[in-house]
């Protein structure tokens, strides 16, 4: 049910739903059933930081550093984690709505991979999550326009075994 009618695939089979190649005729469709309002407000927003750190908005700086450590567990061993500043889950990073988020992802020089951050809360296109190589630094800043609770984790477009690093602690809540 989208907005109190039912539209099955059995109305638009075989039609493709990429926006740029919708027949416009399931959209007179969807028009019919009552519309359908995409809203995505600023869902690829401003993401330079010195535009940002320059309106006039809260700056909350977040310094997070990507790096493999061995963490005690339960019956003396060790377990073989992936972390952010050492620690899993990572730090929670707290913000007011509204405020401007600058964002450094640090990879030590010694750490053996690259890693990533993706902040679901950003809001933004997944270009600026690019992999992170050991002994660089990268940056980026979003105003945290939505309210609520989101996670944070390693992530990147180029990033092969990006689901390992996450199981392995590289996430956290902000």
């Amino acid at each position: 049910t989208l907005f109190g009618s039912t539209y099955t695939q059995t109305q638009i089979a075989g039609q493709s739903l990429d926006a740029s190649k919708l027949d416009v005729d399931v959209m007179e469709k969807i028009h019919q059933m009552g519309g359908l309002q995409l809203v995505m407000p600023q869902a690829f927003a401003e993401t330079d930081c010195g535009v940002l750190e320059n309106s006039g908005r809260k700056v909350v700086e977040f310094n997070l550093e990507g790096y493999s450590v061995e963490l005690p567990i339960m019956g003396g061993k060790t377990f073989n984690a992936m972390t952010f500043n050492g620690m899993v889950p990572g730090p929670t990073l707290r913000v007011t709505q509204g405020d401007v988020v600058k964002m450094t992802l640090s990879i030590p020089d010694w750490e053996v991979t690259g890693h990533g951050n993706d902040m679901h809360a950003s809001q933004i296109t997944a270009g600026a999550f690019e992999s992170v190589n050991p002994g660089e630094t990268t940056q980026y800043c979003y105003i945290a326009e939505a309210a609520g609770t989101f996670k944070y984790h390693c992530s990147g477009v180029k990033l092969v075994g990006m689901d390992q690093h996450v199981l392995s602690g590289m996430y956290g809540i902000a």
